[in-house]
């Protein structure tokens, strides 16, 4: 069982055991951690850690190990190590996917059959659509929590904002979690009119500010090390939802990501890095083959579009988004 030291960026290492992996295309890690021997209790046969890693609108192609040309070793290393899925269920946009990561049942059971800001006037109502995550289904922490595992979680929830459908009131033991679905990653600024500020909890309580120095990756992967170092050594095992922001949108990213863009991008543009991409992932059987994302030219070229729109978008296809997924295959190693 082979040995891989696990570390925040700007954070203390922890050494974690991981003897299986499992990774699905659309960006989720799935890995059971090894307890210390001196934290399994004397009289109880030894259960595994659990932690689930969710990057958020991460593409089938976006790590190295499905593809991508940026650098991400440390997930790479779980998938190279483990057992990679190829033929993982998603939906098509982002709360009905975690509703159904969390409770194992169809959209339309957990009360997600619609993400709530998409809504249709004729679903409004329904039992169904909700729009949370809804009282007649269990979700994996509750059930964990219930077994005897600490349950902690760090990241974005966007499942349900009352007092009866936040974190702790859905079976997480401990949390610091963005409620909403999107929001800045320096502040509490949301990227939407209908509520321009965001929602964060911590440990159950509504928060009216945030850390100094926040910044949500590294703030996240702090706040599960405290929570998991809170509890060592107790004989309990724990389960972590690490449900990072990234790369999700706004194009925010730290001063160094500005050099993160690999020099094929800088060569060839996103587009064609695209082709590229998709390339690799036929050759690691990761796609069908013939019906793969088609290349070049798919997606418009910065400058015809206007100065402010092109520093953004330039950003977020170039130099931000490959930044964040380093960000968070750091925060894993």
């Amino acid at each position: 069982m082979r040995q891989l030291p696990a570390r925040a960026a700007g954070s203390k290492r922890i050494g974690l055991h991981w003897p299986s992996v499992v990774l699905g295309a659309i960006g989720i890690l799935v890995g059971t951690l090894a307890m210390p021997a001196a934290a399994a209790a004397a009289d109880s046969p030894r259960r595994p850690n659990i932690v689930v890693i969710l990057g958020d609108d991460l593409g089938y192609a976006d790590m190295g190990s499905f593809g991508s040309e940026i650098r991400t070793p440390n997930m790479d290393s779980l998938a190279n190590k483990g057992v990679r899925f190829t033929s993982f269920y998603t939906n098509p946009t982002c709360s009905p996917t975690r509703a159904t990561l969390l409770s194992g049942v169809d959209t339309h059971r957990n009360g997600l059959g619609n993400m709530d800001e998409w809504t249709a006037p004729n679903q409004r109502g329904a039992v169904g659509y909700e729009g949370h995550l809804n009282d007649r289904v269990a979700t994996l922490p509750q059930l964990l929590k219930d077994a005897g595992y600490h349950t902690y979680m760090v990241g974005k929830w966007h499942l349900g904002k009352s007092p009866e459908q936040i974190p702790r009131a859905r079976g997480f033991e401990r949390d610091f979690s963005l409620l909403d679905g999107a929001g800045s990653y320096w502040d509490m600024t949301n990227m939407t009119s209908a509520s321009p500020v965001s929602t964060f909890t911590e440990d159950g309580r509504y928060l009216t500010e945030l850390p100094k120095d926040y910044y949500a990756t590294k703030t996240y992967t702090d706040k599960l090390i405290r929570f998991i170092d809170d509890n060592r050594g107790d004989g309990k095992p724990f389960f972590a939802y690490v449900a990072h922001q990234a790369p999700h949108d706004p194009s925010i990213c730290r001063a160094t990501g500005a050099t993160a863009m690999p020099a094929n991008m800088k060569r060839v543009g996103m587009p064609c890095a695209r082709s590229a991409s998709s390339g690799r992932s036929n050759s690691a059987s990761c796609l069908p083959g013939p019906d793969s994302p088609s290349a070049c030219g798919s997606s418009p070229t910065p400058s015809f579009w206007p100065p402010t729109s092109r520093r953004c978008s330039a950003g977020r296809w170039s130099s931000m988004r490959p930044w964040w997924k380093t960000s968070i295959t750091m925060s894993v190693g």
